[in-house]
């Protein structure tokens, strides 16, 4: 994908929301919407997030600071549904345990590289 490299920061941060989504699937701890057949589909722990901000910037004819906002958007609100699911409980019995604590270290990288890529 040729792009701005402007945009290459954004779109490795795309890459570290693939890598949270495999930890979390191998990890167990990637949510599942319930139905009453049992437990359903997983939802969203950023790859579908990863996808979008990819596609945002194959948008050839679109103004940098455009892609920028709306990937930055993306972002923050795929992180704050996540501080919503930890505080609703999603995450009850996991929390002390090693998946945890890397859990929430990789948050936290997801959302200090957020903030510098939207500072700069």
């Amino acid at each position: 994908m040729k792009n701005n490299p402007r945009l290459q920061p954004w779109l490795e941060l795309a890459d570290e929301l693939d890598e949270f989504a495999s930890f979390m699937h191998a990890a167990d701890l990637a949510p599942r919407r319930a139905t009453r057949d049992g437990p359903g589909e997983f939802l969203d722990v950023g790859a579908e997030t990863a996808n979008r901000m990819r596609a945002i910037a194959k948008k050839r004819w679109t103004w940098f600071s455009c892609q920028r906002d709306r990937m930055q958007g993306e972002v923050r609100a795929k992180l704050h549904t996540f501080h919503r699911w930890v505080s609703e409980g999603f995450f009850y019995g996991s929390e002390g345990t090693e998946a945890w604590r890397e859990m929430m270290d990789r948050i936290d990288r997801i959302e200090r590289r957020l903030d510098a890529l939207s500072a700069a």
